[in-house]
């Protein structure tokens, strides 16, 4: 079986993970010939998740950028 996409991928913002955002866009950018598509799938606390408008913009910008 031929694995195409990783749907749960855990951040740092999980609490157990080691890889940030950007970390992780890379090395999905790296292995684009083996993986078409992957999903963070972080289950942090609401404390710790984007809680404003420009936070928000700032974690989007920073995962594209990566790309």
């Amino acid at each position: 079986m031929k694995l195409i996409a990783d749907l749960h991928v855990h951040t740092v913002a999980s609490g157990h993970a080691f890889s940030t955002i950007q970390e992780i866009a890379a090395q999905a950018k790296r292995l684009d010939s083996v993986f078409s598509a992957f999903r963070i799938m972080d289950h942090a606390s609401l404390a710790r998740r984007p809680s404003t408008t420009s936070e928000r913009s700032a974690l989007y910008r920073a995962i594209l950028m990566a790309f």
